[in-house]
């Protein structure tokens, strides 16, 4: 059985079956390359996702640790050893002594949560006379071990308030 054929300029070309074939293979092809893109933007996505969990939840991590030694220094406002005395001063890079009384065992304390709570972390607190008070904490944010100061990876966080 014979189908019909299609004529074009008097010469005889494909029967329309016989046209097709391949272009189901084709559409199959262009099809998982959609696919595939679209997968590697879905991975993207999804780490770009990962990342920014993290630096949210380190910043969460320093807020409550710059209110936490706030509070150390609100509940030891005045006095000889108070915050208000200039006890709690501390720089970054400084390592906590741990003398002086209430006031030096609270940073201490800081110091260490900070270390233990965020990568490469460390802080410093300024109190001048009036009682305006600098928080400062750091970490390193690239996630290369080392805080690098303006490399504009790397993350820096404060808190300013008055006692």
């Amino acid at each position: 059985m014979l189908m019909n054929r299609t004529v074009l300029n008097g010469t005889q070309s494909c029967i329309p079956i016989n046209c097709q074939r391949g272009v189901s293979l084709l559409e199959v092809l262009v099809s998982i390359i959609v696919i595939a893109i679209g997968l590697l933007g879905l991975a993207g996505l999804q780490m770009t996702t990962l990342k920014n969990g993290n630096t949210a939840y380190f910043r969460s991590q320093a807020t409550m640790l710059s209110y936490d030694i706030l509070d150390s220094m609100r509940a030891n406002r005045t006095g000889p050893n108070g915050a208000l005395s200039g006890k709690y001063n501390i720089g970054i890079g400084t390592a906590a002594s741990g003398a002086g009384g209430v006031a030096g065992a609270d940073v201490t304390a800081w110091k260490q949560n900070i270390a233990r709570s965020i990568p490469a972390g460390d802080g410093s607190v300024t109190v001048d006379i009036a009682g305006n008070t600098t928080i400062v904490i750091q970490w390193d944010g690239d996630g290369d071990g080392v805080v690098t100061e303006g490399n504009g990876k790397d993350t820096k966080f404060t808190t300013q308030t008055r006692l």
